[in-house]
This record gives structure tokens, C-alpha cells and sequence, in this order.
């Protein structure tokens, strides 16, 4: 007679190839097949042993349906890893091995990341600063370009102006310009309202006459709108300084300054700081008497700008800004040239002795 449920008793073993082809053996099957598939296929390899069916019991675990099989038949059977497998089915037994880490690991895991992290940070502000830097001598780089592209294309001297400090003085022309509308007054005093967050920073090209223009008639006009450069970094304060350029040492010589409309075309004229480029594309020299050929240099640094405010949370376009250099001296390696033969510009490659 096949063994059933019914005439199990504790300690009996029950073979799987004889089970008969009835509801009881398709239940015991599918509790077979449930251990198979949680033990990884490793029951199959066993299908001659012989393993025992108890009856449920209090406390112990047990496979879905109406059969449980002990613990420590089947971790003696199918091994610890299987019996870990379908752990949830049957009871946990202390020879299961663990799956979580420890404090210390975790602790030592940390610990790493800490040493790492203390390691590359300074490494990677460096790398972030590097790219600042690059970026700004690209972009100076590209509107010298623009600038002696422009005055080639355009038959006429190209200027590249640049934003000083003090502009806010310059408010009191343009409220009481006569030649100005209500509306361009208020245009014109918002437009250099925003400018004063450009000072050492700020720059736009700029040309008295146009192509066709009849001799001796002016055609001023803004080529581009004012550009900033990016923030953290400026143009360093000794280019602005109002000395007429006859430093020996070319590094330290300030811009020359000429009257421009500022900060439209219809604004009155205000002193300004510009290098010129020839209609043949080449550097115009300043107006200093035996002076006729030399580079420019514009020295990049790295630092901070502060703009007086008023209590209300207005600019005060009375008062200089405050410029902080930092490192100090970081521009001394950071120069563009301008060539005055070419007019073409490029890093300064002579800038690495620092200046004292």
C-alpha cells in the first residue's frame, strides 16, 4: 500500500518514486518541487535519498500545504546554503551563515571615504579654478578676435572699450542731457544701473563710423552689447589707473582713456579705457608722443568685487567698489598680449616670473 499522510508517522522515510499517481502525491510533488526550486536545482541531483515527512507540530516550520519537513533533516541533506534558501519555510537553525557587515566594517568603510574625500577636494577646487581661468582667456581671446575681425570687414577703427570704476558719477550727464528723451533718460539710467556690477569686468566694442559714411560725418554705434566676464574673475585694477601708459615695465602700463558715448550711443561722453584696432587689423598705438608700435596686455585675475549699497537695497553710484585679490598677485601668470603687428592676441607665455 502507498504511503500517505494518513499512515505517516514521525521517522518514516518516503521515496519519492513511489508516491502514487494520486491527490496525495501531487501535493507531496508539489512540496517537492518547491524544495527543489529553492534549493537551486541541488535536490535533483538527489532524488535517491530518501527524505522524512513529519507531521506539522507547534513551533516549527513548515513548507505551504499540509507537510512540513524538519530542519535538520534538510540542512543535513541539502547542505547549510540550501536550507538557508527557504529558510522562511523552515525553522532557522544557528549553522545559517550571516548576510549583513559589522560596525567595525562599516566604520572602516567610512573611514575610507574620508581619506579619499580629504584627498581630492583641494585637487578638484584646483581643477575648477583652472577651467575659470581658461574660460576667461578664451573669452577675452574671442572678442579681440571679433574686435579686429570687425574693424577689417568694416573699413573703419574698432574700439574695444572697457567698464571703469566710478560710472555711477556719470548719472548726473545723463539726467540732465538736453539732447535726450524722458525715455531714453530713464532707458539710459537703468542701462548703467546694471553696469555697476560690471566695473572691472565689463566691456563692448565699439565704432565711430560705419561702412559708406560720408568723410567727416560720424556714424557712432555700439557693435555688440556690454559683456561681462565670468564671475570671479576680472580685469586687474592697475590697467585702470589713470597714468598715460608710460610705466617702462609693459606689465604694469594702464589703459589708455578716450571720450565715448556711454553707456548707449545717444548717452553723453564719459573718459573711458579702450584699445583700437586698425582698419588693416593691426594694434593703433596710443596717443603718446614717440610712441609708435607696442604690445598691449591685459592682466586676468582672480578675486572679488564689493559695491557699496544704500539702505535701501540700491547701488550707491557715488561710491568706488572694493576689490579683493585672491591669492594676491595671482594675475602676474595670467596675461593676454595683444600683438600690435597682427592684432591677433594669445596667452602671455612671459608672465611666469612672478612680479614683485
Amino acid at each position: 500500500m502507498d504511503p500517505t499522510p494518513n499512515n505517516l508517522k514521525p521517522g518514516h522515510a518516503v521515496a519519492s518514486s513511489v508516491l502514487a499517481p494520486s491527490p496525495t502525491r501531487r501535493r507531496f510533488v508539489c512540496v517537492y518541487r518547491a524544495v527543489q526550486v529553492c534549493s537551486g536545482g541541488h535536490l535533483g541531483r538527489r532524488r535517491g535519498r530518501h527524505f522524512a515527512a513529519r507531521p506539522p507540530a507547534p513551533n516549527r516550520g513548515r513548507l505551504p500545504g499540509p507537510y512540513a519537513i524538519s530542519a535538520g533533516q534538510d540542512a543535513r541533506l541539502y547542505g547549510r546554503q540550501d536550507a538557508c534558501r527557504y529558510g522562511k519555510h523552515v525553522r532557522r537553525f544557528d549553522s545559517c551563515g550571516s548576510v549583513g557587515f559589522t560596525l567595525v566594517e562599516l566604520l572602516v568603510v567610512m573611514a575610507i571615504i574620508a581619506v579619499l574625500a580629504t584627498i581630492g577636494l583641494p585637487a578638484l577646487k584646483g581643477f575648477g579654478k583652472g577651467n575659470a581661468d581658461a574660460a576667461a582667456h578664451r573669452q577675452m581671446l574671442d572678442e579681440i578676435a571679433l574686435a579686429r575681425l570687425k574693424a577689417i570687414s568694416g573699413r573703419t577703427t574698432v574700439y574695444l572699450v572697457f567698464v571703469p570704476a566710478g560710472i555711477g558719477r556719470h548719472a548726473t550727464a545723463i539726467t540732465s542731457a538736453s539732447s535726450l528723451t524722458s525715455d531714453q533718460r530713464n532707458r539710459q539710467m537703468r542701462q548703467l544701473t546694471n553696469l555697476i556690477s560690471a566695473q572691472y569686468t565689463g566691456y563692448a566694442l565699439f565704432a565711430w563710423r560705419s561702412v559708406g559714411a560720408q568723410p567727416g560725418q560720424q556714424h557712432r554705434r555700439y557693435l555688440t552689447e556690454w559683456k561681462r566676464l565670468a564671475d570671479g574673475i576680472l580685469i586687474e585694477t592697475n590697467k585702470f589707473e589713470p597714468n598715460p601708459g608710460l610705466l617702462a615695465d609693459e606689465y604694469r602700463r594702464s589703459f589708455s582713456y578716450a571720450p565715448f558715448p556711454f553707456p548707449a550711443a545717444s548717452s553723453p561722453e564719459l573718459l573711458l579705457p579702450y584699445l583700437a584696432f586698425s582698419p588693416q587689423g593691426q594694434l593703433v598705438p596710443p596717443p603718446i608722443p614717440n610712441v609708435t608700435s607696442r604690445d598691449e596686455l591685459i592682466p586676468l585675475a582672480r578675486g572679488s568685487i564689493f559695491f557699496p549699497k544704500l539702505p535701501n537695497g540700491q547701488y550707491d553710484l557715488t561710491k568706488l567698489p572694493d576689490v579683493v585679490i585672491s591669492p594676491a598677485n595671482n594675475y602676474t601668470n595670467n596675461y593676454v598680449r595683444i600683438n600690435w603687428l597682427t592684432g591677433r592676441a594669445s596667452v602671455d607665455e612671459y608672465t611666469r616670473p612672478k612680479i614683485r
